[in-house]
C-alpha cells in the first residue's frame, strides 16, 4: 500500500484544491476517507472474484480478466491525467 498511496494522495489533494489554492469541501479528510474506502472494498471484493474465476475456469482466464481491466482502466486514466498541468508555484 506504501508505493500507491502517497502519488495517490497528492492526486486527490491536488483535485481538492480551487484555483485560489484552498480546498473545497470538507478538505483533506473526505478525500482519504474516500481513498480508504475504495482500497477497502478492492482488498475486499478482488480476492473473491479472482478466486471464484480460478476455481471456476483456470488461472488462463484470470490472466485475460485482469488484462482486460488494465486496458480499459488505461482509457480513463489517460483522460484524466492528460491536458494541462496546474502550477502550484503560485
Amino acid at each position: 500500500m506504501a508505493l500507491i498511496e502517497a502519488p495517490a494522495m497528492t492526486e486527490i489533494t491536488m483535485q481538492l484544491r480551487t484555483d485560489a489554492g484552498g480546498i473545497e469541501g470538507h478538505g483533506y479528510a473526505q478525500g482519504y476517507g474516500w481513498f480508504n474506502v475504495a482500497w477497502f472494498i478492492g482488498t475486499l471484493v478482488g480476492p473473491l472474484i479472482a478466486g471464484w474465476i480460478v476455481e471456476t475456469w483456470n488461472w488462463d482466464v484470470l490472466c485475460y480478466v485482469m488484462g482486460t481491466v488494465a486496458a480499459i482502466t488505461l482509457i480513463p486514466i489517460l483522460l484524466f491525467t492528460g491536458g494541462k498541468k496546474k502550477d502550484t508555484t503560485g
